[in-house]
């Protein structure tokens, strides 16, 4: 067998592992992963329940930002049992809404998991009810959850973005905004009297692209947003993970 077969084999079948007998295994294959969706009253109990059942090695927790699909947060938890039978992993999900999202924290169940709250605390504003409420990643000042869909990068707004002027040219006569930056009409150069966008409008509006203009609704409920496509090539669906 060549070396490059071998290496592809390896790649395929996924990295090796190491149970407590010192028995070198192939990782699990996430996508066959048990998913098990818990209510929130119920998580502590359900990690509790999976590490009792082997599954006893913490690989990740993050959280997902659902809206334009539902108007939660979806907190991911991966878990993997590395016992005599053979690698196994399961997928705990289960959703906090966006106003108030509060989960209770699993840091003294998985000691790991307590490096990973902090993280979905600081860039999702989730409350990890008995965790560790330190910062992590951002300065003490930074105010906002970055990666909330509905979170500006403001920052962008100011400079010329790809394909919004080629170098040594004029502007483009059909304006773009960043991915990032929602449409003048939802955030920043907007109508003063206008009602506040909801964070649903924004994270929709944000995707990038050129500006289009917008068209008001039928039955009197205010304008309709026409999507921006992204330029790169991405969906612009607002819920697309």
């Amino acid at each position: 067998m060549s070396d490059f077969t071998e290496r592809a084999r390896t790649h395929a079948d996924g990295p090796e592992v190491v149970d407590e007998s010192g028995t070198q295994q192939a990782a699990p294959n996430p996508l066959d992963d048990e998913l098990r969706k818990i209510d929130p009253t119920d998580w502590r109990t359900a990690v509790a329940a999976a590490k009792q059942d082997g599954y006893c090695f913490f690989d990740w927790l993050g959280a997902v930002d659902q809206i334009g699909r539902a108007n939660t947060f979806e907190v991911v938890l991966r878990l993997v049992d590395r016992g005599e039978a053979g690698p196994r992993a399961i997928r705990l999900r289960t959703s906090v809404p966006r106003e108030d999202p509060r989960l209770d924290s699993i840091a003294d169940i998985f000691a790991g998991a307590g490096w990973h709250e902090r993280e979905s605390a600081e860039l999702f504003a989730i409350t990890f009810t008995g965790g560790d409420p330190r910062r992590l990643l951002l300065a003490d000042d930074f105010v906002g959850a970055p990666l909330r869909k509905d979170a500006v990068l403001a920052a962008r707004s100011g400079v010329d973005w790809p394909g919004a002027k080629e170098p040594g040219g004029a502007p483009s006569r059909r304006r773009m905004v960043p991915p990032g930056v929602p449409e003048p009409e939802v955030w920043g150069d907007r109508d003063p009297s206008a009602a506040e966008p909801d964070p649903a409008e924004v994270a929709e509006s944000a995707v990038g692209g050129r500006v289009r203009r917008r068209r008001t609704g039928s039955g009197g409920r205010g304008p309709v947003l026409r999507r921006a496509r992204d330029p790169w090539g991405g969906s612009p669906g607002v819920g697309d993970e």
